[in-house]
């Protein structure tokens, strides 16, 4: 699945991560628990860098039942920049340096350890491709922003970023795809397939922002056309009872006439109202 590898085995303490995952080259922000937030803040009083490997927990996964089948094995490994008491734990800030592959977790005083090595890319794709890709997301990411008021500072964002790995890391956070999906992301060695997935991810994305926003036009159509048809017989109704009242003046009708053809409502109730006094004074003409 990943290209052969030098022997680069390392081990580092490693941080669960609850339904998010993490792509190399972006920042997260994810809690901890207390126990390895003491860790992290005490070894960044005492080290110039702080590590860690995130793995990312599978769907569905409860903190108390968290296992070494229920992590991913392909993470990142994450410098740690800022760790600050919270009140679930701690709040970690930490930047995805590049992908590993955990080869053997093991648990030690209630926390994951793992031996690592990084996961290097299979670079199958040559620059023009890549430069390609890299405007048709750019290009798909300003579709979907334009379809949401204050988007702007997200394309921005995104607009200075040259590195598809950059923007992906950026985005997908907003996109709701399934974990597993965003996982099969990360896991995807070879560079072309990865970073067409992407784009195929944003483009079904696209497609189905497009589609909810034609449904809720059509729903938001419809009821405003029952309520104009409520409006409407409610106001048909109200003209046919004045008429109804009105006795056989021929004055009468005139004033309902012109009282109609003066007010504000739509020119499909007036010419609905005024064929109702023209009925009405046949139907009189007829009894009389």
């Amino acid at each position: 699945m990943y290209p052969e590898q030098p022997d680069e085995t390392r081990e580092s303490i490693v941080m669960p991560l609850f339904e998010v995952v993490v792509y190399p080259k972006s920042r997260a922000k994810f809690l901890a628990d207390k126990v390895t937030g003491e860790i992290l803040l005490n070894d960044m009083k005492n080290a110039e860098s702080v590590s860690a490997i995130g793995l990312t927990v599978k769907s569905g996964t409860k903190a108390s039942e968290l296992s070494e089948e229920n992590l991913y094995k392909i993470g990142n490994l994450l410098k740690i920049t800022y760790v600050q008491p919270a009140d679930d734990g701690y709040l970690v800030v930490a930047k995805a340096i590049e992908r590993v592959e955990a080869i053997s977790l093991y648990r030690k005083n209630g926390l994951f350890y793992t031996t690592y090595r990084p996961v290097h890319d299979l670079p199958d794709f040559d620059e023009d491709a890549e430069t390609e890709v890299l405007a048709n997301i750019k290009k798909t990411i300003h579709e979907i922003s334009a379809r949401f008021q204050g988007s702007e500072q997200f394309t921005k964002s995104i607009d200075k970023m040259d590195s598809i790995d950059q923007i992906m890391g950026f985005a997908m956070p907003y996109i709701p795809v399934k974990l597993a999906e965003k996982q099969r992301l990360l896991e995807l060695a070879s560079v072309r397939e990865r970073y067409l997935l992407f784009l195929h991810i944003l483009t079904k994305h696209k497609e189905n922002i497009n589609l909810q926003i034609e449904m809720a036009k059509k729903v938001t159509d419809k009821i405003s056309k029952s309520n104009r048809e409520a409006m409407l017989r409610e106001q048909l109704k109200v003209i046919q009872e004045e008429l109804n009242e009105g006795g056989d003046s021929v004055s009468g009708d005139a004033a309902y006439r012109e009282k109609i053809e003066n007010s504000t409502m739509p020119d499909e109730v007036k010419k609905e109202g005024i064929f109702r006094i023209k009925e009405t004074r046949n139907r009189r003409q007829s009894q009389s």
